[in-house]
């Protein structure tokens, strides 16, 4: 009996531990997707998939995704340059802003599989409020240790909470809804998805290099993928859905980073 309940034991701490890896690589692997096309000086970003990352982690895991988050933020940051006190004082925020978030949709009932208009409401709301503390936070810290103008925090603040929004609504449904069992099962339609995940982002380059010389007023061509994305969603679930629009929006920001694309500016921030 003593070492059935100890080996129960050794199991349940190999799993959380696991999971505690798989959520921090995560949120490191995620953080340099979203740093591929910075708004200013690596301070902020328009695409954030961290955030979405570390609320589908808490939701589905629990408490053991919060170090997790904290230890991954404090990497990403000090990775940046940022000093110790600063990587400290903004995973203080994104940690927290995640665990408000997750805790708001659980409380509201929130369905992972945005089968109503409500669950899609919720998820846009708890996105909004919870990563005002993240966007506060990482401003002020900023602002506290001479990293960003006084006359820069209104928009920094506003590109910073913008990408974590953004970052919610994108991972979140994949976190939620990525089933591993069922991945494993159907192999045919995973192969399926993964072949026509480089077919999207490769006919997106396509798209934003052939138009990228027209004028600004042509900008909705840059649209024409959109029937594609429908198909994918109807064909491949919610999973197929996010993954298709996580690498075509990947895709457009690494090209307009690289000055392609009708969305370049020579602002980047402004492009981006």
């Amino acid at each position: 009996m003593v070492n059935s309940e100890l080996i129960s034991q050794v199991k349940s701490l190999k799993l959380l531990a696991l999971r505690f890896i798989f959520v921090a690589l995560a949120y490191i692997l995620t953080a340099q997707l979203g740093l591929i096309g910075p708004y200013k000086e690596s301070i902020a970003t328009l695409l954030w998939l961290p955030s979405g990352v570390a609320v589908g982690a808490i939701m589905r895991w629990g408490s053991v995704a919060i170090p997790a988050v904290f230890i991954a933020t404090v990497y990403v940051e000090q990775s940046l340059g940022m000093s110790l006190i600063t990587s400290l004082s903004i995973a203080c925020g994104n940690t927290l802003a995640p665990v408000c978030t997750a805790y708001l949709l659980k409380k509201l009932q929130f369905n992972h599989q945005l089968i109503t208009q409500r669950d899609i409401f919720l998820l846009i709301s708890a996105a909004m409020l919870g990563m005002l503390i993240s966007s506060t936070g990482g401003v002020l810290s900023l602002h506290l240790n001479v990293l960003a103008n006084t006359h820069d925090m209104v928009r920094v603040w506003f590109i910073w909470w913008v990408g974590d929004v953004i970052g919610v609504l994108l991972a979140l449904p994949l976190v939620l809804n990525l089933n591993k069992t069922k991945l494993l099962a159907n192999t045919q339609k995973t192969i399926q998805l993964i072949f026509w995940l480089i077919v999207f982002a490769c006919c997106e380059y396509l798209i934003v290099n052939l138009i990228h010389d027209l004028n600004k007023q042509f900008m909705l061509t840059a649209f024409l993928i959109l029937p594609v994305l429908i198909w994918a969603s109807m064909m491949f679930g919610i999973v197929g859905g996010s993954l298709v629009v996580i690498s075509l929006c990947v895709t457009a920001v690494w090209l307009t980073a690289q000055g392609y694309g009708t969305f370049y500016s020579m602002d980047v921030g402004e492009g981006l």
